[in-house]
């Protein structure tokens, strides 16, 4: 979608992107708020902290994605240079940061 010439796309899912960072932040300063001083949770709510930080940065790579489908007259034509800002490799190195540590952070029952 980032590579539409419906600049009413583009728009939308900027928006949506936004938003999107905007929920994983409250959900960070959330997990925050939480009380683990039981010690029951802490580590599962560190662990959440910090995959959220990872979604975070993350998004930060989608929103220059569509900062720059925003900023250009034929984004198709540039849809490869789009798409570079998430291929890049401090863009890869969060969505690999967070694949390769959910399993083990994932929140367990207890």
């Amino acid at each position: 979608m980032a590579a539409s010439a419906d600049r009413a796309a583009r728009d939308e899912g900027k928006a949506a992107a936004d938003q999107l960072s905007l929920d994983i932040s409250n959900l960070i300063l959330s997990i925050a708020d939480i009380d683990v001083t039981s010690g029951t949770y802490a580590a599962d709510a560190q662990n959440m902290s910090t995959l959220g930080n990872y979604l975070r940065n993350r998004m930060d790579a989608l929103d220059a994605c569509w900062r720059r489908a925003l900023a250009v007259e034929d984004p198709a034509a540039r849809a490869d240079e789009i798409a570079s800002y998430l291929s890049s490799s401090v863009a890869a190195s969060w969505k690999g940061q967070f694949d390769q540590a959910y399993e083990a952070m994932a929140p367990q029952a207890r």
